[in-house]
């Protein structure tokens, strides 16, 4: 359970994020809508799914699921539901308020083995989840309107690049056919995401890098053309300097 004020920066995870807004409210930066969230709602994080939540102070209780833990039912169940706000009904959520206390204190105390612990809670949860009825908030895109950004656009932008990764992006590029200036872009992409275009590119590239390293047998050329590097050699270089191991070491059983 935590108390802040921000959380500014997109990232992503490896795992299934399960994300539960106990007080305050935030508003959910996803790749691609917007929408706020109140108190007692929940949300589903897929892995590689590029987020980030604003507002003021809030508590909040997260419990994150490796996927290899998860039955295919149970990872098409969650993807199913990510990535939109979901209202708990009365009458399980203290139950399930219950279970992810207990699975913070599980992943505390057992930090080097929790996964062990932490599946039979993790498969509670879901199949309380799969109970509920019309309890899904309409997730339509409530955008913040800010008189400095235009979030719509960059929801574009964001999207074009984490599903043309593997292609050659450039600057001008998105400049000609999101219809804006270089400037205007890349001040606008800065302010929403606090990353430059640039380096929130190559953040989707290693992401996605490192997914394959871990769950394909691709070569590292492979890998590297997949993830729109110019050369192996270059991917090579540019991952060990990023994640501090190369590609190599990072695909060995840890």
């Amino acid at each position: 359970m935590t108390k802040t004020s921000n959380m500014p920066d997109m990232h992503s995870h490896q795992h299934y994020e399960l994300y539960f807004l106990l007080e305050g409210t935030r508003q959910v930066f996803l790749e691609r809508s917007f929408f706020q969230m109140s108190e007692n709602t929940f949300i589903v994080l897929p892995p590689h799914c590029p987020h980030k939540t604003e507002g003021g102070a809030y508590t909040r209780i997260n419990l994150n699921i490796p996927a290899h833990l998860l039955s295919e039912n149970q990872k098409k169940f969650l993807h199913k539901i990510a990535q939109k706000a979901i209202v708990l009904e009365e009458r399980y959520r203290a139950l399930i308020l219950s279970l992810l206390n207990e699975a913070c204190y599980i992943q505390s105390k057992h930090k080097n083995n929790a996964e062990e612990y932490l599946l039979p809670l993790a498969e509670t949860v879901i199949t309380l989840l799969s109970l509920q009825k019309n309890s899904f908030l309409n997730a339509e895109e409530k955008v913040l309107a800010k008189s400095n950004k235009n979030p719509v656009e960059i929801l574009k932008i964001v999207h074009f690049i984490n599903t043309n990764y593997n292609r050659p992006i450039t600057l001008d590029m998105l400049s000609e056919k999101f219809f804006v200036s270089k400037p205007f872009l890349c001040r606008l992409f800065k302010d929403s995401t606090h990353y430059t275009i640039g380096e929130y590119l190559l953040k989707v590239r290693l992401d996605n890098a490192k997914f394959l390293l871990l769950n394909t047998k691709k070569s590292i050329e492979d890998i590297a053309e997949c993830c729109g590097f110019s050369s192996a050699n270059y991917f090579s270089l540019i991952f060990k300097r990023k994640i501090g191991i190369s590609p190599l070491n990072y695909r060995k059983p840890r």
